[in-house]
């Protein structure tokens, strides 16, 4: 099974450590990494199960 390990900010530093407290960045983030998930799996051809477990609520339809 694929996993993630992101690292997109540093809480050693001072500036990034302040941008993860801001809730518009870590959307962003969160929106880069879900993007990223379905974007892997549409390559892949994964079946309806792995896209319902992503996106339960099928805010971001084909």
């Amino acid at each position: 099974m694929p996993g993630i390990l992101g690292e997109p900010l540093f809480v050693t530093n001072d500036q990034e450590a302040r941008l993860l407290k801001e809730k518009a960045v870590l959307e962003a983030v969160a929106k880069g990494y879900f993007d990223g998930i379905v974007s892997y799996s549409a390559d892949r051809s994964f079946d309806a199960t792995l896209r319902l477990m992503v996106d339960p609520f099928n805010r971001y339809p084909e």
